[in-house]
């Protein structure tokens, strides 16, 4: 066994370091000693996000150095072009760049490597990444400068890689990379995880939307290149999925296809996003032969039809399906929300709920649940951690409404509750004006401050006890750690975190943002979306100690709540902080404003 000057074995120390989070934080881990250096720069490294295409790749070199030790610990490298006025062969400089990064690297590193923006990635850089790097267990299938199927066909370096690879991520565009697609699929059949983005331009293509989907009268393209090796459907032996993602898809006329070529009974997670008819989707998995036993994640994104077929059919495969963790939905179009009764049904196991809906009209506010409805689910969902859900109207001046309190009040019956996200913003207005958002940010504080001062929560009945329910439950410490108002930023939602530029002051590598003129400003837009607090202490003149609300950048909230994924599920309609962006007060002035929460 290893040990270090301190005393402590490197494997103890591995393990401590793993707590720490925030990237600067590692940073000043790895300048403290040369041994502590040599075990944090491994989490430090893991996950690289660059931009390229700007003058900033001239400080790649110092990155790709072979004295940087934190080179072989790379898993997963995000490239993105730089955010430059003049784009003009910005495309070519990138691809260089990449390549450079491809040349560099040792050999045999990276477990993914992602090309975000959406442009053709370079043909050569995809072989030189498939010879270098045959341990990545994520490959995607994206669009390419020329075509090189042919190649890829026959590559050896892609049958070594398909040995490890476990998850796919195909984003077709047009049909050269539907092929493209179905060879990834035919090579790598023991994957478990499989992503579909249908991101087809009509304009752009030589086929109609309708030959891509699937129609009354036969599979479309999609389906036909995807999975034509497995062709006849009604034959082929269902592929065994754990997760499966859907975006732009069109399930009208293809669930039934989907259904027959992926085994739904073992999937543990389904994401369905803007796919039109995903009701006929939910239909067949709510029949008895297909219904998901396993599934744990359910995550739906989706705009309704007039008759809200898809809230009746996800209200249907909801009381079907059992053993729920995490349910995460944000549909439009409809007049209600999905019925309490369905969530209620996984209370048992249910650990994050996200439920958002709104009407047709964008000037309507987000529904919210009745109180009684509320109430149940909190009542029955006692393992909940993370929260995001409308609450009532009230005014952020004149006190709480009636149905507002009471949903506070519900709170208590959450011991296990660590972040709530109150999607929906408190009215501002003072009578005939509104505050500016500054002063409104600040009344915020102590709605944050009441929520956390009054949540007392109530211990979760245990189901084995055979006292009525009626007996009287203790009160235990609260969880409850971060409370954010105002939805996420639809925008950025769909950003894992935003790229770190090479040129960074801090150093080229990132495990999430750091903080920066650029991330600054950010983070200020951000704050219009959405303001995030986290619990605090406060010691009084006698040593009391109560808690305290502290607003904290959107960003910077995951290192010091982890537990907070919640608030990453953008919505389809969000709504920025009400009140005057002016620092000057409409008639009321910034101090003595006093707040009932």
């Amino acid at each position: 066994m290893l040990v270090t000057a301190t005393g402590l074995s490197i494997e103890i120390w591995s393990m401590i370091v793993e707590y720490v989070l925030r990237p600067t934080d590692l940073k000043s881990v790895c300048l403290s000693c040369k041994q502590l250096h040599q075990i944090a720069v491994r989490s430090l490294y893991r996950d690289v996000i660059l931009d390229v295409g700007s003058t900033a790749d001239l400080n790649l070199g110092a990155f790709l150095n072979p004295r940087n030790i934190g080179l072989q610990h790379i898993r997963r490298l995000h490239v993105y072009l730089a955010d430059i006025q003049d784009k003009r062969n910005q495309l070519q400089q990138a691809h260089f760049a990449v390549r450079m990064i491809l040349e560099f690297l040792p050999e045999n590193i990276l477990e993914r490597f992602s090309w975000h923006p959406w442009q053709p990635f370079s043909a050569e850089n995809l072989l030189l990444l498939y010879r270098r790097q045959q341990r990545m267990t994520f490959l995607e299938g994206i669009s390419l400068d020329r075509n090189i199927l042919d190649q890829l066909e026959g590559s050896k370096d892609l049958d070594h890689i398909a040995e490890n690879v476990r998850t796919l991520g195909l984003y077709p565009d047009s049909r050269d990379v539907l092929d493209f697609c179905n060879i990834l699929i035919r090579k790598n059949a023991r994957v478990d995880k499989l992503i579909i983005n249908a991101s087809f331009n009509p304009a752009d293509s030589l086929y109609s939307a309708r030959e891509f989907h699937d129609s009354s009268t036969g599979p479309g393209l999609i389906a036909t290149k995807l999975f034509g090796h497995m062709a006849p459907f009604e034959e082929c032996k269902p592929w065994p999925l754990a997760e499966l993602t859907m975006q732009k898809v069109h399930l009208r006329y293809s669930a039934e296809t989907y259904c027959r070529v992926i085994d739904s009974s073992a999937l543990r997670k389904l994401s369905l996003s803007d796919c039109p008819g995903a009701c006929t989707l939910f239909a067949e998995l709510s029949k008895s032969n297909r219904l998901p036993s396993h599934l744990e994640t359910l995550e739906f994104k989706h705009t309704d039809n007039a008759e809200s077929d898809a809230l009746h059919a996800l209200d249907n495969f909801l009381c079907l399906v059992t053993g729920l963790k995490h349910i995460r939905i944000d549909i439009t179009n409809v007049t209600e929300l999905p019925d309490a009764a369905g969530i209620v049904r996984h209370g048992k196991t249910l650990k994050t709920l996200n439920v958002h809906a709104n009407g047709a009209d964008p000037k309507d506010e987000e529904h919210v649940y009745s109180v009684m409805d509320f109430e149940r689910i909190c009542e029955e969902c006692p393992y909940l951690e993370q929260l995001s859900i409308g609450f009532p109207s009230t005014s952020i001046v004149s006190g709480k409404s009636e149905s507002y309190a009471r949903f506070e009040t519900a709170l208590s019956n959450l011991p296990n509750i660590v972040t709530l996200n109150v999607t929906t913003w408190p009215k501002n207005n003072n009578g005939s004006s509104a505050l500016p958002r500054s002063v409104y940010a600040i009344l915020l504080s102590n709605a944050a401050q009441s929520l956390l001062s009054s949540h007392r929560p109530l211990a979760a009945r245990d189901p084995s006890d055979p006292s009525p329910p009626s007996t009287p439950r203790r009160r235990v410490s609260s969880r409850l750690n971060l409370i954010a108002f105002g939805p996420t930023d639809p925008i950025h939602a769909s950003t894992p975190c935003s790229p770190l530029s090479a040129s960074s002051n801090s150093s080229p590598f990132v495990n999430g943002a750091l903080s920066g003129s650029a991330d600054d400003a950010d983070d200020r837009r951000r704050s219009l979306w959405q303001i995030v607090f986290v619990k605090g202490t406060q010691v009084g003149p006698f040593g009391e100690r109560d808690p305290l609300a502290v607003r904290v950048k959107g960003r910077l909230r995951r290192y010091v709540e982890p537990r907070s994924e919640v608030l990453d599920f953008g919505l389809a309609r969000a709504k920025k902080m009400p009140g005057e962006t002016g620092a000057r007060s409409a008639g009321i002035p910034a101090t003595g404003v006093t707040v009932n929460f």
